[in-house]
């Protein structure tokens, strides 16, 4: 079992820039992570900002997904419903949206 630091979460890993933290960013470096390890499949884990990462590494390669955990924040679908539907969860939300 590994558990990295996702980027920017620590000093030796915070690239400068926005464009560097966007989805494809983020899920390409689960992918570098698994390829480093040699890993063609996955059981993936993410927790709150980390869960996003998930879905969508999982939404992009499913074929390198055995199974997605995700704790703190719901599948894609179902938290877009609760953020259209719901405006106390659209506000509780809103930590996860960049701010310049």
């Amino acid at each position: 079992m590994w558990a990295p630091n996702q980027r920017g979460y620590s000093r030796g890993a915070r690239p400068a820039g926005v464009e560097n933290y966007r989805s494809a960013e983020l899920f390409g470096d689960v992918l570098a992570f698994c390829d480093e390890l040699f890993l063609d499949t996955v059981h993936l884990v993410g927790h709150d900002r980390g869960a996003v990462v998930a879905w969508a590494t999982a939404a992009h390669h499913p074929e390198r997904i055995d199974s997605v955990t995700a704790l703190s924040v719901p599948h894609p679908a179902a938290f877009a419903r609760a953020i259209a539907d719901d405006p106390e969860q659209r506000e509780k939300s809103t930590y996860l949206e960049f701010r310049a």
